[in-house]
């Protein structure tokens, strides 16, 4: 019930969202849109997801994970349609919970990349705003920005300082022992050993990714992803014929992406798309930003979903092969 309020509390926001930038201008831009930047837009998106399948076939290598790579693809985008589906993209850890094992390894390989990913982020987001600061004198955000930038090195440092984890799953253990005539307590505590190996094996695999040959190598492929990323943003804005800057596609992106972690709708849905258009038009930018975010979202989910099922399906046939 929780989940289809967050999804119909986010179309009900996208909706008004389209209203309120004018329903008609947008079908007019999509009309006289360049199908051949959409083309471009879509191919751009399409290859970020190459460019993170092979990181997380690179995830697979490091942690010794014997997976084949039709294995990796599923994986993977199971990780991506759950995140898209869910609130913060909190789904993207589900595939890692539900794998026939190897749990704590893959929920921390999902965490590293998770912390990559928003490393990333906020360079380009300081970079982003650095350069709108400068076009528009305003220097309050610079303390605020290296408070997020503070926060992020001390989650870093509590993963890898990590004896923190093991204390607290025997700590957690301890306080269910309270309510053991509780039935679902009694389910926690009859699995508490395999509890105990799966939080030491997350220690230890987070422990293991945060060495700096590793951790170069994952934020050089995930820069290289989040580049991909800005051209499939460049081509559907040119698409319905927005042009901007470096600087403001960047801060765009990295807005959309930011608040689409701590808002309560899915994927940001409404939330993420409403702030990007407050961003452009504070920075005196117009457009049909209701077409482009239409096309946007339309991309993002057909091209998520497609490859999806593909990876579903080569699945059940290897599977029926077999049988």
């Amino acid at each position: 019930m929780k989940r289809a309020i967050q999804i119909a509390a986010g179309l009900a926001l996208f909706a008004y969202l389209q209203y309120a930038l004018g329903i008609g201008r947008s079908v007019e831009a999509i009309r006289s849109a360049r199908w051949s930047a959409l083309l471009a837009g879509g191919a751009a998106f399409l290859l970020a997801h190459g460019i993170r399948l092979a990181k997380w076939a690179y995830f697979h290598r490091l942690a010794k994970i014997d997976a084949s790579p039709g294995s990796v693809a599923r994986f993977y985008f199971d990780l991506k349609l759950f995140g898209l589906v869910t609130p913060g993209r909190l789904g993207e850890f589900m595939p890692a919970f539900i794998s026939a094992g190897k749990k704590g390894t893959l929920v921390s390989l999902t965490t590293f990349d998770r912390i990559a990913e928003s490393f990333v982020t906020l360079v380009l987001a300081l970079f982003a705003f650095a350069f709108v600061l400068k076009e528009r004198d305003r220097l309050p955000l610079l303390p605020a920005l290296l408070l997020v930038a503070f926060l992020l090195a001390a989650v870093v440092i509590l993963l890898v300082r990590n004896e923190w984890m093991v204390g607290t799953a025997r700590r957690a253990g301890g306080w269910l022992e309270r309510f053991a005539d509780n039935r679902f307590a009694r389910k926690l505590l009859l699995r508490r050993g395999e509890i105990g190996r799966e939080i030491e094996e997350l220690r230890d695999s987070i422990r293991g990714l945060f060495r700096p040959p590793v951790a170069a190598v994952t934020l050089a492929i995930t820069f290289i992803a989040v580049a991909a990323d800005l051209l499939f943003w460049r081509w559907i804005f040119l698409s319905v014929g927005i042009d901007l800057s470096v600087g403001l596609l960047i801060g765009a992106v990295t807005l959309f992406n930011m608040s689409g972690f701590l808002s309560p709708t899915p994927a940001g849905f409404g939330v993420a798309d409403a702030l990007a258009v407050i961003f452009l038009r504070s920075a005196g930018k117009e457009g049909s930003f209701g077409s482009f975010l239409l096309l946007l979202r339309v991309v993002q989910f057909v091209f998520t979903v497609l490859p999806w099922i593909l990876a579903r399906s080569a699945r059940a046939a290897t599977e029926e092969r077999r049988a």
